[in-house]
């Protein structure tokens, strides 16, 4: 099947090389190609362990698409993706079973569906939203995250509206006689995400954006939870402002749990984000201090699940490039997240900027250790970023991080500081 997708892209590939070639009528407004490469070099101590060596290890993505846009309102998305681990093959010769190659994308947009205001999207595809904090592609990821789905998008000038249908579990399990949720019976162990997702313009430089999305697994007891908030995005000249608010409803059986103890979900979350940018400054400064607050469970033994879930969220933008909270509530231990934090950026030289960013953890609830006390403290993180842009086509990446622990790492993971550094380098044409 694998190998089908190829053919069937360079096929489709194939007439717009021969016309360039040839000279034959220009196909580039209906075909347009892409590829993408990237490479990342990784040399990781995240262990909380000063008595291992760090491991070292290469991870690369290689992307071909194809955009076929027949008339103005149509277009098809094909987009192959083979993500490897150097070295992970079982031999350099014999072994060519390409074990995550797969169709990344893979979609069709129909425009101003029956000449109404609606785009129709249907298929593979990356879903962004807002910031990414709780749906986003998760780009940094050498695999990165896509939806099979469709969605509706209602649009006019001062504002947008998206509905969507995606499924992320399809099991084939009709649901056991005795389970009477007669609505999703056949679909036991399946699992959709849907919602609405809508945008205002109404002011210059600034922008509204509301959402309510739910996810839900069959049998309901299991997973039936709605997501509601907004992001807010905008500037007063030199003064930027970003924020995110949710609210988490609905019930949830806690993994691990025995029989069937369902939770009811009462979780929130909420974050700001200031920022100053000078016009006019020839070196570009920025200057960000945040504030990102997830609520944690205070009572584990109640029927109340207090703990803010980020969904599908791109955390690693988020709490830290080292991704030590890059599943929440999961890495927080059921404690939810105060991330206290600040960033500077600059670029002094042609084509290059700089970055530090600083994060204070701790947890919104206590997290109970080992010798039967608590703490809300999880630790400090440091990361520098390097970015130049070698060309319009290539650019690199270089970055190092460190993690000093607190009371809840060193009780949980280790108690010595942790390091990273990777170099990562992106070409696309």
């Amino acid at each position: 099947m694998k190998k089908i997708f190829l053919i069937i892209v360079l096929g489709a590939l194939l007439p717009v090389w021969a016309a360039d070639a040839v000279g034959a009528p220009d196909t580039s407004e209906i075909f347009k190609p892409k590829a993408q490469v990237w490479h990342r070099f990784e040399a990781s101590n995240r262990d909380f362990n000063a008595n291992t060596a760090v491991n070292t290890f290469n991870l690369a993505r290689t992307r071909l698409s194809l955009m076929v846009t027949p008339t103005p309102d149509m277009e098809a998305f094909i987009q192959l993706q083979d993500s490897r681990v150097w070295g992970e093959e079982s031999s350099t010769i014999t072994d060519g079973s390409a074990d995550r190659f797969d169709l990344h994308q893979g979609y069709i947009k129909i425009k101003d569906f029956f000449k109404a205001p609606l785009d129709v999207k249907l298929g593979r595809q990356i879903v962004n939203y807002g910031l990414q904090r709780l749906v986003g592609g998760v780009e940094w990821h050498f695999i990165g995250r896509t939806f099979d789905g469709v969605i509706l998008d209602l649009h006019q000038d001062k504002w947008w509206l998206d509905g969507f249908v995606l499924q992320e579990v399809e099991n084939f399990r009709p649901a056991p006689y005795q389970l009477t949720d007669s609505l999703y019976a056949g679909d036991y162990d399946d699992m959709f995400f849907w919602g609405t997702y809508a945008g205002l313009r109404l002011l210059e430089n600034h922008k509204q954006e509301f959402f309510a999305m739910w996810q839900r697994k069959q049998p309901s007891s299991v997973l039936n939870r709605g997501t509601a908030g907004w992001f807010l995005e905008g500037n007063f000249g030199p003064i930027k402002y970003q924020s995110d608010a949710a609210y988490q409803f609905g019930n949830i059986t806690p993994e691990g749990e025995q029989g069937n103890p369902v939770s009811t979900v009462e979780a929130w979350m909420f974050t700001l984000n200031l920022g100053y940018v000078p016009a006019g400054v020839s070196w570009k400064p920025e200057i960000y201090v945040a504030a990102d607050v997830l609520s944690g469970d205070d009572d584990i033994d109640d029927d109340k699940w207090k703990a803010f879930d980020t969904l599908y969220g791109t955390n690693h933008k988020f709490y830290g490039f080292m991704d030590y909270f890059i599943n929440i509530p999961k890495n927080t231990y059921g404690g939810g997240l105060v991330d206290t934090w600040g960033r500077f950026k600059c670029t002094p030289l042609n084509k290059t900027s700089f970055m530090l960013d600083g994060h204070y953890f701790q947890s919104q609830q206590d997290v109970s250790l080992s010798d039967d006390t608590a703490s809300k403290k999880f630790g400090t993180e440091v990361d520098f970023t390097m970015m130049h842009k070698y060309t319009t086509n290539l650019t690199f990446f270089l970055g190092a991080s460190w993690f000093g622990p607190d009371a809840i790492f060193k009780d949980k993971k280790g108690v010595d500081s942790s390091t990273w550094f990777y170099v990562w380098t992106v070409f696309n044409i």
